[in-house]
């Protein structure tokens, strides 16, 4: 019986030996928090990438994972990732749904319900009943300055056409409707329309049709660099004098912009690192439990000519590259 009791102490001594250093590993465990990308295979993703990759390495207190699919859209992935994220231990899902925020709907809302904190950050907030943060660009603001460039270039006015990208998503057309809204008050005159999808190939094959429909074209705004690159193609084998402009501050728009090409006469950067950075750090304060605005909105950026754009695309080039430090410091 002793013998049984002392066994009996010993492993009561154990367990009590045992538990408090359970409960301490656990304490000391950093907070999760998960961002994720749509994909790669755009500059603008990448940039945002390695600019959350390279803030979340600066942040000590909280683990930040950020992850992205393979393709455009990739719904599969998305949905993947958030079905796990409660057993993997996150406390906050922030999402970049690119145009999946629809099809997200009920693994998001079914995260909220487990405790999960969810925001979205550039891109078409997905429609969830719990929505606990958003980070976004203005687009009014982005577009005046469109407008404002293409009326510096084009005193006179005339016919422009505009080449939208994927009709019906909220953010994108958020921009559309705010460069109608600005050119009401020019002599500009929209007298076409197209939906790229931000494809370059369909972008080039609806800029040739707008040039051969309107002869008397001055202007074609491409609303995003990802695209404008098939209108410009189009453009140089029509060796048109057509003037375009686009939103995005892409490296590959700049280098033409900056080297004086002679229809790629702007960008309004679309303000990538900034989004990406403020996006890191609001997951991080959401993961350590604090209060956070609802909505933040990055401020328009100053529009880049062949005046400007060198000193841009420095920066550009470095992130895109992976050189973030003068970034995220």
């Amino acid at each position: 019986m002793k013998s049984m009791l002392s066994l009996g102490a010993s492993v009561a001594a154990l367990v009590a030996a045992v538990c408090p250093m359970t409960s301490t590993a656990f304490a000391a465990e950093k907070p999760k928090a998960l961002m994720l990308f749509s994909y790669l295979g755009d500059q603008a993703y990448v940039r945002q990438y390695n600019v959350a990759k390279g803030r979340a390495a600066k942040i000590d207190d909280v683990q930040i994972d950020v992850k992205s699919g393979t393709t455009r859209g990739d719904v599969n992935f998305f949905i993947q990732e958030i079905v796990n994220a409660p057993a993997e231990g996150y406390k906050v899902i922030a999402v970049n749904t690119g145009a999946t925020s629809k099809e997200l709907v009920s693994a998001l809302n079914e995260a909220t319900k487990q405790g999960i904190q969810v925001m979205s950050f550039d891109g078409a907030p997905p429609p969830i009943d719990d929505l606990t943060a958003q980070v976004n660009y203005d687009p009014v603001g982005a577009e005046q300055e469109v407008v404002q460039e293409f009326v510096k270039l084009l005193p006179e006015g005339g016919e422009i056409g505009v080449i939208r990208c994927i009709a019906g998503l909220t953010d994108t057309d958020a921009f559309i409707n705010a460069f109608k809204e600005a050119v009401k008050d020019t002599k500009l005159k929209i007298v076409s329309e197209g939906d790229a999808r931000c494809d370059p190939e369909k972008s080039r094959t609806i800029a040739e049709g707008m040039l051969n429909a309107h002869p008397d074209l001055v202007a074609l705004y491409d609303i995003f660099d990802v695209s404008a690159q098939g209108s410009l193609q189009a453009l140089a084998a029509a060796d048109s004098g057509v003037v375009l402009g686009s939103v995005g501050g892409q490296e590959y728009a700049l280098k033409a912009i900056a080297g004086g090409n002679k229809n790629w006469k702007f960008t309004v950067p679309y303000p990538f690192e900034v989004i990406a950075r403020t996006a890191t750090d609001t997951a991080a304060d959401l993961a350590r439990g604090r209060s956070v605005e609802k909505l933040v909105v990055v401020p328009a950026q100053p529009v880049q000519t062949s005046e400007n754009a060198g000193g841009m695309l420095k920066m550009v080039s470095d992130v895109v590259a992976g050189n973030v430090d003068a970034v995220v410091k």
